[in-house]
């Protein structure tokens, strides 16, 4: 931390330049990690894009079981729960 804190320009340009996280430790121990928000960014959405796949995962599995409807019959059954006329 003691040397982030004397060299932060020299880490922040280096950050902007590789666009890899910079971890910072305490006694030897990892504690924070120090990210530019553009890469930080992108880490939300890779982590969106996979929780996206693994519900796509999930629900061709629930089919290949037997279980689960297809998107044909489940808005059937929804149409006509929640009396909606298909136009």
């Amino acid at each position: 931390m003691g040397t982030f804190k004397r060299h932060i320009s020299r880490l922040l340009a280096h950050l902007r330049k590789t666009k890899e996280p910079v971890i910072l430790t305490i006694d030897g121990e990892a504690t924070i990690i120090v990210q530019d928000v553009e890469s930080y960014q992108a880490l939300l959405v890779a982590k969106e894009q996979m929780k996206t796949i693994e519900g796509i995962r999930r629900g061709i599995e629930t089919l290949k079981a037997g279980s689960g409807k297809t998107s044909e019959d489940f808005f059937k059954e929804f149409f006509s729960k929640h009396k909606i006329t298909e136009e």
